[in-house]
């Protein structure tokens, strides 16, 4: 096949379209919990104001957006996060989504760059979501302009794929890159799997008093283990999987893509990330880090529960997997 019929290929694909929906709802929540929080907190003007206004730093070299609204002043802060809650708003509601996400894109930039103190992991994962979404077709399901339609939030529709594609794709970077990050003697398997007892005793990041981690100190050692093997090996078993389950019937995989088949690896990883998280954030403070991986696992979803969430019985679906490998 030549690259120009790979590549009709990948941006024709058609699939169900409440895959999508299901991530741009969570990344329209995720955008409103971002620029809320602070707002609640009181937080603002100390953080996001010169000092001559209000702040605790010196904020000498704005984002070009903040420089054309006039600087960071009081009027351009708080309209940059009304107008990042609006354009989450709208792009849960699925109201002129791609509009939004850009606008909310451009918001989530400017704040989080006017304060280098600010930003974080997560706040990347959520620009990178805001750019696919600019060009994924995700509110044809789920999303108010269905339900003034139809009568309904939910509508059956296919809509390209691609976009889901380069989602997981940018997941399994994530992983992939934090794990090679992790080289130290406290995280590999053969040293001494003291990374989680070292973060913990860190008071930026623990949750709970340094005194009573003596008692769990083994299973922090297992834990800590656990996490290298997980961002350093499972991605690549998951793109296996992705490309085995689809591959044609007259071309059988091999024995390790078979054994993950039977395992269904797929949902194993679901299941795995989806606790991994969730004990991330009881345990750590990393602010929504851990929401924002999250919000990327719709895109993981095998047909079965995409059916189970559309009503209908699991069947198998056409969309394919293949090319995100």
């Amino acid at each position: 096949m030549t690259l120009w019929n790979r590549a009709v290929r990948f941006f024709s694909g058609k699939e169900d379209a409440t895959a999508q929906a299901l991530i741009r709802i969570c990344a329209g929540a995720l955008v409103i919990l971002l620029f809320l929080q602070p707002l609640v907190e009181g937080v603002v003007p100390s953080i996001w104001m010169n000092i001559k206004d209000g702040g605790i730093f010196p904020l000498t070299k704005p984002p070009y957006l903040i420089r054309w609204l006039g600087g960071a002043h009081a009027n351009t802060v708080y309209g940059l996060f009304g107008a990042g809650i609006l354009s989450g708003l709208a792009i849960m509601l699925g109201v002129w989504h791609r509009l939004f996400a850009f606008v909310a894109l451009q918001s989530v930039i400017a704040i989080t760059a006017l304060n280098p103190y600010t930003p974080n992991g997560g706040d990347s994962l959520l620009t990178n979501m805001l750019w696919l979404l600019m060009f994924a077709d995700a509110s044809q399901t789920l999303s108010l302009n269905v339900k003034l339609k139809t009568k309904s939030w939910h509508a059956v529709a296919q809509v390209s794929s691609w976009p889901r594609y380069l989602m997981i794709v940018q997941l399994c970077i994530l992983y992939m890159s934090a794990g090679f990050q992790k080289l130290s003697m406290h995280w590999v398997p053969f040293g001494d799997g003291q990374a989680l007892w070292y973060i913990f005793n860190m008071p930026a990041y623990a949750r709970f008093e340094p005194s009573i981690l003596a008692w769990v100190s083994p299973l922090l050692q297992l834990a800590s283990y656990f996490s290298w093997i997980f961002e350093n090996i499972f991605p690549w078993l998951l793109l296996i999987v992705l490309r085995a389950e689809n591959l044609p019937e007259n071309k059988p995989g091999g024995p390790i893509s078979n054994l993950l088949l039977r395992l269904q690896f797929r949902k194993v990883f679901i299941l795995t990330g989806v606790c991994l998280h969730i004990g991330i954030f009881l345990t750590m403070n990393v602010g929504l880090f851990s929401w924002m991986t999250l919000m990327y696992y719709p895109a993981l979803f095998p047909d079965d529960w995409i059916n189970v969430i559309n009503g209908a019985s699991p069947k198998k679906n056409s969309v394919t997997d293949d090319q995100v490998c």
